[in-house]
């Protein structure tokens, strides 16, 4: 007697709704978490969140404007909104693994290769998203004319950004 395995299909969607119930415990303010979620479960809220931002949001041009969104003791979440042409210089994220979701508009990524190689540029279009381990370096910025919105879930908790800006908010 032969044993049914599951079809692939069936694989795929059963690891989808383990991620997103992942996700939702994640999201939960009650969850504590002592080390850094997957970045699977990072995306999967970040996903969860750019379908409820105003993605009409703009800022000045040269500005880049943060407003947290959740503050969890497992990861928090913020609203980034990039006026025309501005940017984040080079920075990594203070050991906390990092996803960007572009919800509106477009950005352009620039990963640095630790290892002394070529630098990785990407650009991460609306509703694709982009994560970033605990140990990498990058620099974000908007090169086009409008504003661009995206959502950015850190784990564990980055806290207060300490990014320059030409006008700080």
């Amino acid at each position: 007697m032969s044993t049914a395995r599951p079809s692939n299909h069936t694989a795929a969607v059963s690891a989808d709704t383990d991620a997103r119930q992942t996700a939702a415990r994640a999201l939960h303010p009650s969850g504590r978490h002592s080390r850094a979620l997957d970045a699977g479960v990072l995306v999967a809220i970040a996903e969860g969140l750019a379908t409820v931002v105003d993605d009409s949001e703009s800022a000045a041009p040269g500005v880049v404007r943060r407003t947290r969104l959740l503050d969890t003791s497992g990861y928090d979440a913020w609203l980034i909104v990039w006026g025309a042409g501005a940017m984040a210089d080079d920075h990594d994220h203070a050991g906390s693994v990092g996803v960007v979701q572009v919800v509106a508009g477009t950005l352009t990524e620039v990963t640095a290769d630790i290892d002394g190689g070529r630098d990785i540029t990407r650009t991460i279009d609306q509703s694709r998203s982009s994560a970033l381990a605990a140990i990498g370096r990058h620099t974000l910025a908007n090169h086009t004319t409008g504003a661009c919105v995206s959502v950015h879930v850190y784990s564990p908790p980055l806290g207060e950004p300490t990014l320059t800006d030409p006008e700080p908010t």
